[in-house]
């Protein structure tokens, strides 16, 4: 597996690199105008579309651009420079149609749509970098927060936001030869802030999360039925998942078990999130030669969690196999990792999951499992790891009125049933 991820790396290394011969295209020579009034939607689209006949970088100077949604295209790179905001609209109007793509989906349980800010579908060689920001008004869509209705330990400890908003800020879909980093800080995104979907050969490096604490379904990054993408040196603080791994090829409208998603890296990286850490499952199909190399969970319910049973209706599960989280700290979370393991599709199961070199510290618990005892199931194991005294405050008073929940809380639904979802 470590060779395979080496090979996929160095193949990665040329996409951070912009040609020095490329033309640059100025939104502002575009019409584009900064202030924050009125749309800037046709002048950006138009700078798309001219640096896509040749290959060009479309640059957004300092600034606020507020824009609908903008289409990329082969070829281009979306440079945003220091100062510059390319913002999202407040209005739903200002959003693509819901058949913008075969793939496209929403989930109307978690109450976001199947619109998006920025959309990148079956494309090749194309760039989103800094040192700016894309802002996604979240603000503008979110409702006011609302306390936990019951003592929780992991996830929206302190409360959640959530109406119905736009979906998935940055929506990368079935494309290759990818690049997002170079500084670049995306805040503020009503759902997922970056979705790769269906893509080939992706390097993030150098990319920034800044979101609520209480946003609902604002991963950091969702890397689903991918293959060779590698992420490091990520901060990322938001208000649900920080990195998701995952297997969901249902929106892909054939044979589910044909997707997988393979030769993932994470490393170097930091979050603060509210959730999980890494999230390794969601779907019905294989994750498999993953790494995770000297990240820090500041703060997280959990570090790593593998469930081979989340966001399918119908219990059916994801297999997980050859996994190496290397050097994880952990600081303030509730637990190190998790690991929910059942469903009706397994195959392989779980299997080769490996910590080493870890530090952990959790102020409930070391690991958090739950395991069907009819699934294919390998013990992880744990290689030169160390623990700690935990001595963060984020977890304590819910640890503690856990418990006290535990004796009157009715029986668990099982992993066949629990979790269901329409994402």
């Amino acid at each position: 597996m470590e060779n395979k991820i080496k090979s996929f790396i160095l193949s990665l290394l040329a996409l951070s690199v912009t040609s020095l011969f490329a033309a640059d295209f100025a939104i502002t020579d575009f019409g584009a105008k900064s202030g924050g009034d009125g749309l800037n939607t046709a002048a950006i689209q138009s700078a798309i579309d001219a640096a896509a006949k040749d290959g060009g970088r479309v640059v957004v100077p300092a600034g606020v651009f507020v824009s609908g949604t903008l289409y990329m295209k082969s070829g281009v790179e979306l440079h945003l420079e220091k100062g510059a905001v390319l913002k999202a609209s407040a209005s739903f109007a200002d959003y693509n149609q819901d058949n913008v793509y075969p793939e496209n989906h929403g989930s109307v349980s978690e109450e976001w749509s199947n619109q998006h800010f920025i959309i990148a579908y079956s494309l090749k060689g194309i760039s989103i970098t800094g040192p700016g920001t894309i802002d996604g008004s979240s603000e503008a869509f979110f409702g006011e927060e609302i306390p936990p209705p019951r003592p929780r330990a992991t996830g929206w400890i302190y409360g959640m936001r959530r109406k119905m908003r736009p979906g998935q800020m940055v929506a990368v879909v079935k494309c290759s030869d990818v690049f997002v980093g170079g500084g670049v800080t995306f805040k503020s995104s009503p759902c997922w802030t970056l979705f790769l979907y269906g893509c080939e050969n992706v390097k993030v490096s150098g990319y920034n999360v800044r979101n609520g604490r209480s946003d609902a379904n604002t991963d950091g990054i969702d890397i689903d039925c991918c293959r060779n993408v590698l992420v490091e040196n990520a901060d990322i603080v938001t208000g649900d998942d920080a990195v998701a791994i995952r297997a969901n090829g249902r929106h892909f409208h054939d044979d589910v078990q044909k997707h997988v998603c393979e030769n993932i890296t994470v490393r170097n990286s930091k979050f603060h999130c509210e959730v999980m850490g890494v999230r390794v499952g969601v779907g019905q199909g294989i994750i498999r030669n993953v790494r995770v190399e000297n990240c820090r969970a500041e703060h997280a319910s959990i570090g790593v969690s593998f469930e081979t049973v989340y966001g399918t209706p119908d219990g059916k599960g994801v297999d997980i196999e050859n996994v190496v989280v290397d050097g994880l700290v952990t600081e303030d979370v509730y637990a190190n990792w998790n690991l929910s393991v059942g469903g009706d599709m397994l195959t392989t199961g779980v299997r080769g999951i490996v910590f080493r070199n870890c530090t952990f510290a959790a102020v409930m618990e070391r690991v958090y499992k739950r395991i069907d005892p009819s699934a294919p199931y390998e013990e992880p194991k744990e290689e030169n790891c160390t623990f700690r005294e935990y001595t963060g405050e984020s977890f304590k008073y819910h640890a503690a009125a856990k418990r006290k929940a535990a004796e009157a809380a009715p029986p668990k639904m099982s992993l066949k049933t629990a979790n269901k979802t329409d994402k």
